[in-house]
Order: structure tokens, then sequence, then C-alpha cells
């Protein structure tokens, strides 16, 4: 998945975690980089599509996990 840095940096990751990040830039110039699928898409449909939903929510996400063995 491909997520805006600075929504990255908004969501806490420190300066070590952005380091270690594969960024590039947008059509628009703007840096973005390649994460891991995890809570990003949920939090991005709550700010939003739910922005007016009532309070509280409660949503989860779920994704498969690969074992190697």
């Amino acid at each position: 998945m491909v997520e805006s840095i600075e929504v990255l940096r908004a969501l806490g990751l420190n300066a070590e975690q952005q380091r270690r990040l594969f960024k590039f830039s947008d059509a628009r110039g703007e840096v973005v980089a390649l994460v891991a699928s995890g809570p990003f898409p949920v939090a991005r449909l709550v700010a939003g599509k739910l922005r007016a939903a009532a309070l509280p929510l409660r949503l989860c996400y779920s994704r498969a996990v690969a074992v190697r063995g």
C-alpha cells in the first residue's frame, strides 16, 4: 500500500521507522511511502466517510498472515 509520508508522521512513526521506508514522489510531487497494509485504510475511512457517524464507533480490520515453514 502507498501512503502519504505526512499521514505516517501524524500517526507517530519515529525518525528511524521513517528512514527505513521505501519513499518516492507521486504525480503531484508529494512524498509517499510503501507500507504494509494495516490500520491506515480504517483510519482513512473514519476520517472521510464516517466523519459524521454517531460515536462511539467500533471498527476492526483483519488480514491474512503468511507463515513460513
